[in-house]
């Protein structure tokens, strides 16, 4: 048995760990590219524009103090300022930085959270290992800065009621602010606090967090605009599946776009908070961690659920929530070792051999996510740089994108990068039979100064999955293969299939005798390498 206090098992196997989430975060930036991506046009080019075209100090703070989608991303925008002060001019890969820097913050605030509670660091494992990869649209994304930040406030304004501070309240209150300024739900900071300060009773404390907290949500309520949508009693049950599947979503790779199963392990999870609350309120009450943990996961959920429902179902599994989608399970975690002053050690091992396991599954889907995104952006504004087409930019009105580019260009606030040379692949080599293929081309030019290509290619017999479309260029008995990108739909930005394909090459990055060349596709299967290869036949 394993006790918390006197166990003579040394915590480095625990500091041991921490290595994956350094792993987490140089993945994330060794795939980050200079480039926006949905929010960042209007974020932070957008803003930039607007702000340093303002006259005054005033109006300069108005700006600051617009709300997005009725959420208020004052400290987003100081970053944004922050690195356009230093560098002269906006990089996303900064930004992406900045946001991954303040992800190991969170993961190093719970863990001074946990360890306050009098748990060693050994038992802090799974947390590290739930945290520990680089997820798509969370720290690969400058704009989830206010899904990040907002968060990491919050956690801060609980941590500044357990650690040992000469002013733990007024430290508390700045974070809770710094929470609210960052998006409306760092609103819930003041939420998870009332624990405490039920906990001090000091009636000026009180006094001071209801201002405080009763001046943010007037500014809110006055600039709150209209949600577009009407709640019909008829859509209560969209409600209440993507609540229990928000909960169950951290199991994702496991159980894919199966949502009964999310619906499972959401209803298991939720059901585990709710019996917290109903069973084990005294514990809580003595424990104002716990019920501050416990009640902001649930918050989030509900305000998530409540705030993105009206899109439909599944809304609440998007990657960008992944960080609310750990919390209820860190805080369970948190619960069951802190109610108990002795853990088996087969059930911990067995606890831990789990949390390996989802380890692995989503590091494999984030790190092919990851690759997918990167090379989709770097096509894109290739296609842009080279053919003046924002068709491909990762922005739902691809005109508005370009007007952005453009006057972020004039101004100097952001220079489109002077283009991406894509490497060839090493030549993968043939499976023992080529198999027949398809494709369809509704697009191909071949310029004096590149070359672009979009359509479908699939095969004949085979099924398509896990299956890449290459590109070939042939020149002199010489044959380079180019990975693809999947052709974006701009209503949904999001692949049109999985069989799409779209490359653009500048003739000046590939040593190539370009006079005389042919072009072709080639499916390549992961295992197998090239199982298919066709050339390209034009019509005149």
């Amino acid at each position: 048995m394993l006790n918390f206090k006197t166990t003579d098992r040394k915590d480095w196997v625990s500091h041991g760990f921490w290595l994956c989430a350094f792993l987490c975060f140089g993945l994330s930036i060794s795939y980050s590219v200079n480039i926006p991506f949905l929010d960042d046009y209007g974020l932070v080019l957008d803003f930039l524009s607007t702000f340093t075209s303002a006259h005054s100090p005033l109006e300069k703070l108005q700006i600051l103090g617009t709300p997005v989608n009725n959420h208020l991303i004052v400290t987003y925008y100081l970053l944004i300022l922050m690195d356009y002060e230093i560098f002269g001019e906006i990089d996303f890969q900064h930004l992406i930085f900045a946001i991954n820097l303040c992800y190991l913050a969170i993961l190093y605030v719970i863990y001074r959270i946990f360890i306050s509670t009098g748990i060693r660091p050994y038992y802090f494992i799974p947390v590290i290992l739930l945290f520990s990869i680089p997820v798509y649209n969370l720290i690969n994304w400058s704009s989830s800065g206010m899904h990040v930040l907002p968060v990491l406030f919050a956690l801060l304004t609980i941590l500044a009621f357990v650690r040992e501070s000469k002013y733990p309240f007024t430290e508390a209150c700045i974070y809770a602010t710094l929470a609210a300024l960052s998006s409306g739900g760092g609103m819930l900071a003041f939420i998870c606090a009332v624990p405490f300060l039920l906990q001090r009773k000091n009636t000026k404390e009180w006094t001071i967090w209801i201002l405080i907290f009763s001046s943010l949500l007037f500014i809110y309520v006055h600039n709150f605009g209209s949600m577009g949508h009407t709640f019909a009693a008829k859509e209560m049950i969209t409600y209440v599946i993507n609540l229990l599947v928000f909960f169950g979503t951290i199991f994702k790779p496991f159980y894919g776009d199966h949502h009964l199963w999310g619906i499972i392990f959401g209803f298991l999870i939720l059901g585990g908070i709710c019996w917290t609350f109903l069973f084990r309120w005294k514990f809580l009450k003595e424990n104002p961690i716990l019920l501050a943990g416990l009640a902001l996961a649930l918050a989030l959920a509900l305000l998530t659920t409540i705030t993105r429902s009206q899109l439909g179902l599944g809304v609440t599994t998007a990657y960008r929530y992944r960080l609310y989608h750990m919390l209820p399970l860190i805080f369970l975690y948190l619960f069951l070792l802190k109610s108990r002053s002795r853990m088996d050690n087969r059930f911990y091992l067995i606890l831990v051999s789990i949390s390996v396991i989802l380890y692995g599954f989503r590091m494999e889907d984030a790190w092919s996510v990851l690759q997918r995104q990167g090379h989709q952006l770097q096509m894109g504004m290739e296609v842009y740089r080279l053919t003046g087409s924002p068709d491909q930019l990762s922005y739902r009105s691809t005109l508005k994108a370009k007007e952005i580019l453009t006057e972020a260009s004039n101004k100097g606030h952001y220079h489109i990068p002077s283009g991406h040379k894509f490497d060839p692949l090493v030549y993968p080599g043939h499976g023992v039979h080529l198999q027949s293929m398809h494709y369809h081309l509704n697009q191909f030019k071949n310029e004096s100064t590149f070359v672009v290509a979009s359509g479908w290619a699939y095969p004949s017999f085979a099924s398509s999955v896990n299956i890449d479309i290459l590109f070939w260029v042939e020149s002199k008995g010489q044959k380079l293969y180019f990975r693809t990108a999947p052709f974006l739909s701009n209503r949904v930005l999001m692949a049109k299939s999985d069989l799409s394909f779209l490359i653009i090459l500048d003739k000046s990055r590939i040593p190539v005798d370009w006079a005389e060349v042919n072009f072709g596709l080639a499916l390549i299967d992961p295992i197998r390498g090239i199982t298919s290869e066709t050339s390209i036949v034009l019509l005149n």
